[in-house]
């Protein structure tokens, strides 16, 4: 999992990227960055004026483009690949049981070929079948926090369907965002999350 931090006007043009929440025991500086490890393993960076490496006109959490993915790699000199999860996936709602007593619904949600997730959504327009935006563990949301394993209702969650409001897609929202299916699959990365510049 990759986390992308940018603000131009209160960190003086500084990004910070994170792999993990590790305390770190180790840092390299220099004058272009400053490199936490942990047990030798890469775990965050921040990165000076990086405006030098792409320029970038958005302020807050960043999606991980191939395009801000290499311009950090050229910045630290450091491979990410591995790191890089699908964090928003396009998933379908395959089985959805209501919760007694509850706006609830307890949904089994297909987010690619081999793997369907429980997921509690409490969106009136959550339904059968619906292709809808899946934020898996370990995701940071633009807001800032990230999705954990969850216990609602006594119903264990493990992820989020989101809302266009949620990923910052639109002031307001009345549900869940529910995508066509001429344009998307099962399994596919959601990128229009944190629109980047």
């Amino acid at each position: 999992m990759i986390n992308i931090f940018y603000n131009n006007k209160n960190l003086n043009d500084t990004l910070i990227v994170s792999v993990s929440n590790d305390l770190f025991d180790r840092k390299e500086i220099s004058e272009k960055h400053t490199i936490f490890y942990k047990d030798n393993e890469f775990i965050s960076a921040n990165i000076f004026n990086f405006s030098n490496y792409l320029s970038i006109n958005k302020s807050g959490f960043l999606y991980p483009t191939n395009e801000i993915i290499k311009a950090i790699e050229s910045a630290i000199n450091i491979n990410l690949t591995k790191y890089i999860d699908k964090n928003f996936v396009v998933g379908k709602i395959i089985n959805l049981i209501p919760v007694p007593n509850t706006h609830l619904n307890y949904c089994d949600v297909q987010t690619d070929n081999n793997n369907i997730i429980k997921v509690i959504c409490g969106a009136k327009n959550a339904a059968l079948n619906a292709l809808v935006v899946v934020a898996m563990i370990g995701t940071c949301m633009p807001n800032g926090l990230p999705i954990v394993k969850g216990k609602i209702q006594g119903y264990e969650s493990f992820g989020m369907l989101c809302s266009e409001k949620e990923l910052n897609l639109a002031e307001s929202s009345n549900g869940i965002i529910i995508l066509n299916e001429n344009q998307y699959n099962v399994g596919d990365l959601f990128d229009k999350v944190f629109s980047n510049k």
